[in-house]
C-alpha cells in the first residue's frame, strides 16, 4: 500500500511559482513525488465525470498525465486533496479553485474502491484539507473560502521563524511568501520524506464542530540533506566483501574461511555425484544363458536317447542313404504309410543345425530389437524439481554457515564452523573467458571450455606444420646458392653459441642467399611463426583462466556430469547393432561328424572282418553252440559300443554348438541392453547437465554479486534553490562524513548483512521480486524455474538467469541492504558517530552543531501565535495560545521529549513541527474581519479564563 497527494492551487503566477519550488525541492531530495491540478486542467465535459489532467512532480521532473489513471496506476491507502490559497494583501477568495478543489475530492471519492462489508473494510481512505496561506497583514478575506464538511480547513500562521525560539522574519510578496507555502503545502500534503503522514490529519471532527471551523497551523521543517550516511556505510560494507577473496566468511564471529577449502570441495563432490540423480545407476540385468544342472541318471538318459536316435541317421551317412529314405521306409515298417504318423530320425546335419540356428537366432533378435527400439523411444525422464532446490541448498549451505544434508558432515576447524569462499562453491559467471574468433566461454560449461581446448591443440599441431613446411620452402629456396658458397669459400666461423653465423635472421640468410627479405617464403614463415605465438598464447591464458575457476563445487559436479556423458555416448555408439546376428561357425561340427562317419565305417568293416574270422575259427574248431554264442554277441557287444562311443562324441559337438548359439543370443540381449541404458542414460545426464550449466551460472550471481554499487554522490544544491528556503525551513549539510566510518562500524555492518543462511535470503528476495516483475505462478509447492525443463530464453530458469545477469536482482537486494542499515541504526543496533551538520543559507548562523541537536531544535517548547493573526475576540478567546504540539523526529536523532510536545518518529532525515491552535471561527481571526466578521459578538471566553493584555493587540495590522 501506500499514499497520494493532490494539491489543487490556482491558475495564476503564485500557484506555478509554489509548484515550480516543490518541483525544485522534489529534484534536491527535500520532497517526495507528488500530484498538482489546477482549475484550467479541468473540462466538464456534457455527461460523465470531467476529464482533469494533472502535473506529476517527481526527482526527474514534470510530466503531465490524466487524475484518475495516476490515482488507479497504484494501490493506495490515503488518498490527499490539499486545496492551497494563496493570500496576498487585498485578495478576494477564488472561489474557481475551491470549486475545483471540491470536484476533484469530489470525483476521487467517487472512484476509490469500497468494501461491501464498510465495518470490516479497510478502505482506501481520502483525506481533504483546505489551507489558506496568507501574508502577513492579510484582512477582509471573505468567508467563502473555507470549504464546509471537508476534514480540515487550516490557515496558516503568517509568521516564518529560523527557529522555534528565534523572532519571525514575516511572509511577505514578493520576498518569501512562495517557500513558506511550499513548505506548508509539503507538511500537509505528507511529501517530506519520511514523515509518514499529513500534517492535520491528527484533528478530528465530533459533534460540536461547525462547517465553518479552522484551525491555525505553524510549521518548522529541518532536513539534512547531501551526503546519506547510511547509504555511505551500506556502500562500504558491501564493497569491502565484493573486493575480499573469502567474500564474507573472512568477516563473521560464527564461521571462518576454511582451512583445506580442495577438501571440503572434495567432500562435497562426492555427496552429490553419489546420490540421486547424479549418480549414474547400470544396465538391467539380463537374464544370462546358464548352463543346466543334471543328475548322472538325467544326463545318462539324454545321452543315451541322442544315441538311440542318432543309429538310423548315422547309418544313412555312413552308407550313403538319404535320411528322407529312411524316415520313409521306417514309417512304412513301424506304424505303415496309412497311419497318422510319420517317424523321423535325429540327429540333423550340421548344415540344418546351422541353418535352424540362423532362423532361430534371427527371429530372436527381432524380438530383442523390437524391445529395444521402444525402450530407447521411451521418453528420458527429466529430474525431480527438488533436484534443484537441494543443489541450491548445499551451494549456499557451505558458503553461509545454513544447515548441510544429513550426509555431509558439518566442516568444523577448532569448533568454528568452516566456509567455502564463493570461487570455491561456483564459477563467477562474470569471468568468462573470450576466445580468439569472438566466442565467450561460459565459466560453467566446462564441456565447451574442454571442447575448444582440444580444437585449440589441433589449431597449434597445425600451426607447427605451417611452420615446417615454411622453414622447408625457405630450405629448398636458399640450398643452391649455400652449395655454390660452399664451393667458392671457406667454412662460414660458429659463434660461441654454436650457431652458424648468417643462419640468425631472415635479413641475413637473405643477404647471404641474395633472396629479397620480402620474400613470400620469409612473410609465409614469419606469419606462420606469429599464429603459432598466438595460439599458444591463448592455450597458456585458458589453462590459466580454467585453473581458476575449475576448483569450484559446481565446475567439478558439472565436469563430472559431462564426462559420463561422452562416456555413455561412446558405450552407445559401441552397443549399436543394425545387422542380423550370425551363427556361431560350426566346423568344429561339421569335423564332428566326419569323425562320426568314420568310426562307423570303420567299426562296421572291422565287425564285419572279425566275424567272418571268428566264424571260420569256430567251423574249423567245431565249437559248440555256447562258444559261437559267446563270441557273436561279444563281437556285436564290442562294436555297439565303440559306436555308442562315436555317438556321443557327435552328441557333446552338437551340444557344444548348442551352447554357442545360446551366447550369441546373450551377447546380443546384453548389447541392447547396453545399448538402451547408455543411450538413456546420456540423454538424461545431457539434459541434466544444461539445466545444471543455467544454475551454476543463477548461484555463482548470487554466491560472487548479490550487490549492486551503492550511489553515494551527493551534488551540492543550487543557490537559487538554498535562497528559496522560507526561514521555517532549516537546511543542513554534513561535514566530516569520511571520520564517520571506522573499521569497526563497517565490519558491524557487514556481519549485520551476513548473517546465517544470507545466500538463501538473498535469493529468495531476489526470486520474489522476479516473480512480481514477471507474474510467474509457482505451483504444487515448486518453483517456477525448478520445474523448468524448457531451452528457451523465455523459459522461466533464463528470464531468471537474465534477471541476475542484468542487474536487477542486485539492485532489489542493495536497496533490500540499504534499508536493513538503515533499520538497525534508527534502532541503535548500529551506532554511528553523530554527524557534525552546518545550516546553508542565509539564516545559517555558521555554528556547527550535532545532527541531534540540529534536529532536536524541532522539540523546543511551545510559543503562541503571532497576536496580529487574530482579531480581538480570538485574542480574547484566548486562541492565540498553542494548544496542540507534534513533532516527527528522525530515529537517528535518538529520543527527545517535552511533555507539551508530541514526539514521532520520522523514516528519514527531515523533521517536521506544526503547532495548532484551538479550532477558531472565522471571526476568531483577523484574516476574515472586516468582511462580514462580528468581532464584538462577545466574548468566547470561560469565567475562569484570565483576560488577555489588550495592548497584545496594539500594533496588529487592522
Amino acid at each position: 500500500m501506500s499514499d497520494l497527494t493532490v494539491f489543487v492551487v490556482g491558475d495564476g503566477e503564485r500557484g506555478r511559482a509554489v509548484r515550480d519550488l516543490v518541483t525544485a525541492w522534489t529534484a534536491e531530495g527535500i520532497c517526495d513525488s507528488s500530484v498538482w491540478v489546477s482549475p484550467h486542467g479541468i473540462t466538464q465535459l456534457d455527461s460523465g465525470p470531467p476529464r482533469v489532467v494533472a502535473q506529476v512532480v517527481s526527482a526527474d521532473g514534470i510530466d503531465d498525465d490524466d487524475l484518475f489513471r495516476v490515482v488507479g496506476r497504484r494501490r493506495l491507502e490515503v488518498v490527499r486533496v490539499v486545496v492551497g490559497q494563496l493570500i496576498l494583501l487585498g485578495d478576494e477568495p477564488d472561489l474557481e479553485l475551491v470549486e475545483a478543489g471540491r470536484i476533484v475530492a469530489d470525483q476521487i471519492q467517487r472512484s476509490l474502491p469500497r468494501s461491501n462489508h464498510d465495518a470490516e473494510a479497510r478502505n482506501t481512505r481520502l483525506h481533504r484539507a483546505n489551507v489558506m496561506v496568507p501574508v502577513s497583514g492579510a484582512v477582509s478575506l471573505d468567508p467563502q473560502a473555507v470549504i464546509g464538511g471537508w476534514d480540515v480547513n487550516a490557515v496558516v500562521s503568517a509568521e516564518d521563524r529560523p527557529d522555534i525560539d528565534r523572532a519571525s522574519v514575516y511572509v511577505r510578496h514578493p520576498g518569501n511568501f512562495d517557500g513558506h507555502a511550499a513548505a506548508a503545502l509539503a507538511a500537509v500534503g505528507a511529501v517530506l520524506p519520511g514523515i509518514p503522514e499529513g500534517a492535520l490529519e491528527a484533528i478530528e471532527t465530533d459533534s460540536t464542530t461547525f462547517e465553518d471551523d479552522l484551525v491555525l497551523a505553524r510549521f518548522s521543517v529541518r532536513a539534512v540533506i547531501g551526503d546519506d550516511t547510511v547509504r555511505r556505510l551500506a556502500a562500504k560494507a558491501l564493497e569491502t566483501t565484493s573486493t575480499d577473496p573469502t567474500g564474507a566468511t573472512g568477516f563473521v564471529t560464527w564461521g571462518r574461511p576454511a582451512a583445506d577449502p580442495n577438501r571440503l570441495v572434495e567432500d562435497v563432490v562426492g555427496h552429490l555425484t553419489t546420490s540421486t540423480p547424479w549418480v549414474s545407476g547400470d544396465p538391467l540385468e539380463v537374464p544370462s544363458a546358464h548352463r543346466r544342472v543334471q543328475g548322472f541318471a538325467e544326463a545318462f538318459a539324454d545321452g543315451a536317447r541322442f544315441n538311440l536316435r542318432t543309429f538310423g541317421t548315422v547309418a544313412g551317412w555312413a552308407f550313403g542313404a538319404s535320411r528322407s529314405s529312411l524316415e520313409e521306409s521306417a514309417t512304412g515298417a513301424l506304424v505303415g504309410h496309412q497311419g497318422d504318423t510319420l517317424v523321423r530320425l535325429a540327429p540333423q546335419t550340421p548344415a540344418e543345425i546351422h541353418a535352424e540356428s540362423v532362423r532361430w537366432l534371427a527371429d530372436k533378435s527381432a524380438i530383442v530389437r523390437s524391445s529395444e527400439l521402444e525402450r530407447e523411444a521411451a521418453a528420458v525422464s527429466i529430474p525431480d524439481p527438488s533436484t534443484w532446490k537441494a543443489l541450491r541448498d548445499v551451494a549456499f549451505a557451505v558458503a553461509d554457515g545454513s544447515a548441510l544434508p544429513d550426509t555431509i558432515p558439518e566442516p568444523q576447524y577448532a569448533g568454528v564452523r568452516e566456509l567455502l569462499p564463493p570461487v570455491f562453491v561456483a564459477p563467477d559467471p562474470q569471468q568468462a573467458f573470450e576466445v580468439s574468433s569472438g566466442k565467450v566461454l561460459v565459466a560453467g560449461d566446462p564441456i565447451a571450455v574442454r571442447t575448444y581446448d582440444r580444437e585449440l591443440g589441433t589449431k597449434i599441431s597445425q600451426a607447427r606444420e605451417e611452420v615446417a613446411k615454411a622453414e622447408v620452402e625457405i630450405a629448398r629456396a636458399v640450398a643452391p646458392v649455400e652449395q655454390a658458397a660452399d664451393r667458392s669459400a671457406p667454412d662460414a666461423t660458429t659463434t660461441a653459441t654454436g650457431k652458424k653465423e648468417g643462419a640468425a635472421s631472415d635479413a641475413t640468410t637473405s643477404r647471404q642467399t641474395g633472396l629479397d627479405p620480402k620474400d613470400v617464403r620469409f612473410q609465409a614463415r614469419q606469419q606462420a611463426q606469429r599464429r603459432l605465438a598466438d595460439l599458444q598464447g591463448e592455450q597458456r591464458a585458458l589453462a590459466t583462466w580454467v585453473k581458476g575457476t575449475s576448483r569450484s563445487v559446481l565446475w567439478r559436479l558439472a565436469d563430472d556430469v559431462g564426462r559420463r556423458m561422452f562416456d555413455l555416448q561412446d558405450r552407445h555408439d559401441a552397443a549399436r547393432f543394425d545387422g542380423s546376428l550370425e551363427a556361431p561357425p560350426h566346423q568344429e561340427l561339421v569335423a564332428a561328424q566326419r569323425n562320426l562317419v568314420r568310426w562307423w565305417r570303420g567299426t562296421l568293416l572291422a565287425w564285419v572282418v572279425a566275424t567272418l574270422v571268428a566264424v571260420a575259427l569256430l567251423l574249423s574248431n567245431d565249437a559248440d553252440a555256447m562258444a559261437w554264442s559267446v563270441t557273436l554277441v561279444a563281437l556285436v557287444v564290442l562294436a555297439v559300443v565303440v559306436l555308442v562311443t562315436a555317438n556321443h562324441a557327435f552328441y557333446k559337438a552338437t551340444r557344444k554348438y548348442e551352447w554357442d548359439v545360446a551366447s550369441v543370443l546373450d551377447r546380443r540381449r546384453r548389447a541392447s541392453e547396453e545399448f538402451v541404458f547408455s543411450g538413456r542414460e546420456s540423454a538424461r545426464l545431457g539434459q541434466l547437465y544444461g539445466t545444471l550449466v543455467d544454475w551454476s551460472q543463477i548461484i555463482g550471481w548470487v554466491l560472487h554479486h548479490p550487490w549492486s554499487a551503492v550511489s553515494t554522490e551527493f551534488t551540492e544544491m543550487p543557490d537559487e534553490v538554498i535562497e528559496s528556503l522560507p526561514a521555517a525551513m532549516g537546511v543542513a549539510q554534513p561535514l566530516d562524513l569520511d571520520e564517520m566510518l571506522p573499521p569497526a562500524t563497517v565490519v558491524q555492518a557487514v556481519r549485520l548483512l551476513h548473517r546465517k543462511g544470507w545466500n538463501t535470503t538473498n535469493f529468495e528476495r531476489a526470486y520474489e521480486r522476479f516473480r512480481e516483475t514477471h507474474t510467474i505462478d509457482d505451483d504444487a509447492g515448486y518453483l517456477a524455474v525448478d520445474l523448468d525443463t524448457l531451452d528457451s530464453p523465455l523459459s522461466p530458469r533464463r528470464l531468471l538467469q537474465d534477471f541476475w545477469a542484468d542487474g536487477r536482482a542486485a539492485e532489489g537486494l542493495t536497496s533490500n541492504a540499504v534499508s536493513s542499515v538503515r533499520g538497525a541504526v534508527d534502532e541503535g543496533a548500529l551506532e554511528l558517530s553523530t554527524r557534525r551538520v552546518r545550516r546553508v543559507g542565509q539564516y545559517g548562523d555558521g555554528e556547527t552543531l550535532s545532527e541531534v541537536e540540529f534536529f532536536h531544535a524541532t522539540v523546543g517548547e511551545a510559543t503562541s501565535f503571532v497576536t496580529d493573526m487574530f482579531s480581538p475576540r480570538g485574542l480574547q478567546g484566548r486562541k492565540h495560545y498553542t494548544n496542540r504540539s507534534t513533532a516527527w523526529v528522525p530515529r537517528a536523532a535518538g529520543s527527545a521529549t517535552r511533555a507539551d510536545v508530541t514526539v514521532r518518529d520520522a523514516e528519514s532525515y527531515v523533521a517536521l513541527r506544526v503547532d495548532l491552535s484551538r479550532r477558531t471561527s472565522p471571526t476568531d481571526l483577523a484574516l476574515f474581519h472586516g468582511a462580514g466578521a462580528s468581532p464584538d459578538s462577545g466574548p468566547a471566553v470561560s469565567p475562569v479564563e484570565r483576560e488577555p493584555d489588550t495592548s497584545a493587540i496594539a500594533d496588529t495590522w487592522h
